[in-house]
């Protein structure tokens, strides 16, 4: 694999000349997947074991019923999702991780629509069975895929109404492996979903939501990507602080960054460190240690971080009840840095593990 340790175009887009001595940015780096396989599992199948048709779910009355409200609607409900866009939207979120070596889909369902489950999950001899088919080490198996929706319509002040529709989506996803009498891991996951608009009356703002028909067909495309986290390694995205002014070697690495010369901004910090004093100390060690964190050398990260925070604490003279800290000060901006390059930090050892099937080349 690659290695890829951040995105810098996100970074372009940032103006770091501005008369604020600090600006946000995004960054995304790789974290571990939840469930860590033996390097041999290489070759996976994605299989559709759900039975149930897409569409609304019977359920009582209260739970499916409209509400009117004062000048507006409510209403709640459980739709089925749709499996074949699912299954396909599965396989492609695992296979553009680029964890396994092949990711193959099974084109046809297990089971027939509508026909009730016989047992809670698929039999050793049926897994036996499609794994040699597919000539697969794993399957992972969409079981159920079910959505809580939630349409509203209410007035805004001077603007009209406006029509929101929630979508909760419950993928379930079973992982499998030959010759075992029950799944490997039993994942079940959410996330949510949503669409709005605004319209010059409440009737409208009902009609002109997303109907049922196309809501199933993205949420399920939606539902896809959800248990990915779950079985591969995957990039997240984080925003940090970072300083770009307050002096002229500030505004020069900045300017540097920008134009993604790391080094030379490294340089610039590192000499300015030597002679800056108080809070311009503390926010050009924050910086040094961004810059060994987009080096990958999260330990000197770490080293430069706490020395950052250190000299906030002494600069900002945050007393012993951090309860009380503005959210303005720096000791706070540098604090929050540091506790995301923390947890960065803790998983790392296990992300090294998920990544030696490629021989650390991450």
């Amino acid at each position: 694999m690659k290695r890829i340790s951040f995105i810098y175009a996100a970074l372009l887009s940032i103006v770091f000349y501005s008369c604020q001595s600090y600006t946000v940015v995004p960054i995304d780096y790789l974290v571990p997947a939840d469930i860590s396989f033996p390097a041999q599992i290489k070759r996976v199948g994605v299989v559709n074991n759900v039975g149930e048709a897409p569409g609304r779910v019977a359920t009582d009355a209260a739970s499916d019923s409209v509400s009117e409200k004062t000048n507006g609607s409510l209403e709640r409900y459980t739709l089925n999702g749709d499996p074949e866009i699912a299954v396909e939207a599965l396989a492609k979120s695992v296979a553009g991780e680029n964890y396994f070596d092949e990711v193959i889909i099974c084109d046809s369902a297990l089971r027939v629509s509508g026909t009730p489950k016989q047992t809670p999950f698929l039999s050793k001899e049926t897994v036996n069975a499609l794994t040699e088919s597919l000539n697969v080490d794993m399957l992972i198996s969409l079981e159920e895929i079910q959505i809580q929706v939630k349409r509203q319509a209410f007035p805004v002040t001077g603007m009209g109404f406006l029509g929101a529709v929630d979508a909760k989506v419950y993928p379930k996803v079973y992982l499998y492996i030959a010759n075992r009498d029950a799944p490997l891991i039993m994942i079940n996951g959410n996330d949510t979903i949503f669409w709005e608009g605004i319209e010059h009356t409440l009737t409208a703002a009902r009609t002109k939501m997303i109907p049922d028909e196309r809501l199933i067909a993205e949420a399920s495309d939606f539902a896809g990507a959800i248990p990915v986290k779950h079985i591969a390694p995957h990039w997240k995205t984080v925003s940090r602080i970072f300083y770009n002014n307050g002096s002229p070697e500030m505004r020069d690495a900045a300017f540097f960054v920008r134009e993604n010369h790391w080094d030379r901004a490294f340089a610039l910090w590192e000499t300015f460190f030597e002679k800056a004093k108080g809070i311009k100390k503390a926010r050009t060690a924050s910086n040094i240690s961004l810059y060994y964190e987009m080096k990958d050398d999260l330990e000197k990260a770490h080293e430069w971080g706490k020395k950052a925070l250190e000299l906030a604490r002494v600069a900002d003279k945050i007393p012993e009840d951090e309860s009380t800290v503005s959210s303005s000060d720096d000791y706070t901006r540098i604090r929050y840095n540091q506790s995301i390059l923390e947890e960065r930090r803790s998983d790392f050892t296990t992300l090294k593990m998920q990544m030696n099937r490629f021989n650390d080349d991450f």
